[in-house]
């Protein structure tokens, strides 16, 4: 016999965990979204386009690396020999 105890939104019941574990993980997604959508944003280098330079191991091991693409005042001190991504 199911006890309607554990159902209940008391902090021990499964509606009491459901919005604890909701709040808590639903209010940083905004904050991340829009930090991945214009300020920077982690991406993982993969395939030959930038071997050697930014990616030396591509044919040795399945290692990916990771550059930090910077959004905000991308046209700021943009110079000759930088890398230049498109999204």
């Amino acid at each position: 016999m199911a006890r309607w105890g554990s159902v209940g939104i008391g902090e021990r019941g499964f509606l009491g965990r459901f919005t604890h574990y909701l709040i808590r993980y639903a209010t940083w997604m905004p904050p991340l979204i829009m930090f991945n959508t214009y300020i920077a944003e982690v991406t993982f280098i993969n395939g030959p386009s930038m071997y050697p330079f930014l990616n030396p191991h591509y044919n040795e091991s399945l290692r990916r690396d990771l550059c930090l693409v910077r959004k905000l005042y991308v046209l700021e001190n943009l110079k000759r020999g930088m890398v230049v991504t498109f999204w």
